[in-house]
């Protein structure tokens, strides 16, 4: 399994571009956003050329390097880890990882078939929990997808998956809602560690 990096100020103006995009999905879900300084999902006022420099004037290259020289260091340990946990739920970890630095966003991100956004302003126990959280995602997101899980029911399932199979690197949810521990709870300790079973059973609620 293997990782790698990417950063630039490019990649950071279009990450931005596209959180805007975003801004009433991430609203609605109470999402709390990093942007640069002076940029705000509340007054979305805004062209590429105001972007780009707000970009540029919070781009500093060596607090993404010092994030990808550490991640790198941590390859061999989290393939050691991470491709024996998924084959508890009849997974496979991918060949490679793509894995992009940013400030911007929520805590991190995923997109299919092996993207990882990663927040680079975590601290160093934070980034591998959040790398994990998003593997997990992708991991699962067949299932997901198929069964049309609900966003918050389906963060529910991969928080859980992760107490399972990572207990030494447990992150703590932020903004799970009542609802989604009330609905996915039992069904995901009724039916684990069949992704399948469990997905199309939240399914069925939502």
């Amino acid at each position: 399994m293997k990782i790698s990096i990417f950063y630039s100020k490019e990649n950071e103006i279009n990450n931005v571009n596209e959180i805007f995009k975003e801004k009433d999905w991430y609203l609605e879900h109470n999402y709390r956003v990093c942007l640069p300084n002076n940029l705000s999902l509340e007054n979305p006022t805004f062209d590429l050329a105001i972007v780009s420099q707000s970009v540029n004037d919070d781009y500093n290259e060596l607090d993404y390097q010092l994030v990808a020289e550490f991640l790198k260091t941590k390859e061999s340990w989290l393939s050691s880890i991470v491709e024996p946990a998924l084959k508890k739920i009849d997974k496979m970890a991918l060949d490679s990882y793509e894995v992009y630095l940013t400030k911007y966003g929520v805590d991190g991100g995923y997109e299919l078939p092996n993207k990882i956004g990663l927040d680079i302003k975590k601290d160093r126990d934070g980034l591998i929990k959040t790398l994990v959280h998003e593997i997990i995602h992708l991991s699962i997101e067949e299932e997901i997808a198929r069964n049309k899980v609900g966003h918050f029911h389906k963060e529910r399932v991969v928080d859980l998956l992760t107490q399972k199979l990572f207990p030494e690197i447990v992150r703590t949810p932020k903004n799970m809602p009542e609802e989604a521990k009330k609905v996915v709870d039992p069904i995901f300790n009724e039916y684990y560690p069949d992704i399948e079973k469990i997905t199309k059973n939240i399914e069925q609620v939502d």
